[in-house]
């Protein structure tokens, strides 16, 4: 009886091992599981990090293209504006010219 009592509780206490072990993979799988959703959603942010980063890079650009527009066109306004100014000065300078004549 002794012996049969013996082997019992060394079978209870060898399952307990046993279900002690799975429960800690269990554990363990639960973890990697988590650690590898934790990547996923850091890879994630560091793709849209990423994206807006060249969002911001190509509006950067589009605003310096936009400003080298408006320059290109102020300027060519203004050189215009000069053209006139000079045909107008010229015109004049002209009918002056043509008053003092007669």
């Amino acid at each position: 009886e002794d012996k049969a009592e013996e082997e019992a509780m060394a079978e209870d206490e060898a399952e307990k091992g046993v279900q002690e072990e799975v429960a800690e993979c269990k554990i363990e799988e639960e973890e990697e599981e988590e650690a590898i959703a934790e990547q996923a959603v850091v890879k994630e942010e560091v793709a849209e990090d990423k994206a807006q980063g060249r969002t911001v890079e190509e509006e950067e650009e589009e605003e310096v293209a936009d400003d080298k527009a408006h320059e290109e066109a102020a300027d060519e306004e203004a050189k215009e504006e000069a053209v006139e100014e000079a045909e107008e000065e010229e015109a004049a300078e002209e009918e002056e010219e043509e008053e003092r004549e007669t």
